[in-house]
């Protein structure tokens, strides 16, 4: 099972969001925590990963921690239309 951690700018991008998409947003972060490796996708030439959600995507730092489990840091969260010029 992995811990999800919100870094101060994800925490503030999220915050900027509809208060349905926060909530969208934080039961699939909810939802990952048992297994990972099926809902993220590594980003090409980066150590970052990104979560879908509907049109909105989550930039997620993937830390696996072995035995103690992973950790998984939310750096952004952005719609897609915007979210790879603006937070990559």
């Amino acid at each position: 099972m992995a811990d999800v951690f919100l870094t101060d700018r994800g925490r503030e991008r999220l915050e900027e969001l509809e208060p349905e998409t926060q909530d969208r947003v934080k039961r699939k972060l909810r939802e990952i925590r048992d297994w990972p490796d099926h809902f993220l996708k590594r980003l090409k030439g980066r150590d970052d990963y990104v979560l879908r959600v509907g049109e909105y995507r989550v930039l997620i730092d993937w830390r696996k921690e072995g035995e103690d489990g992973d950790a998984l840091y939310v750096k952004s969260v952005g719609h897609r239309r915007n979210f790879y010029d603006r937070e990559l």
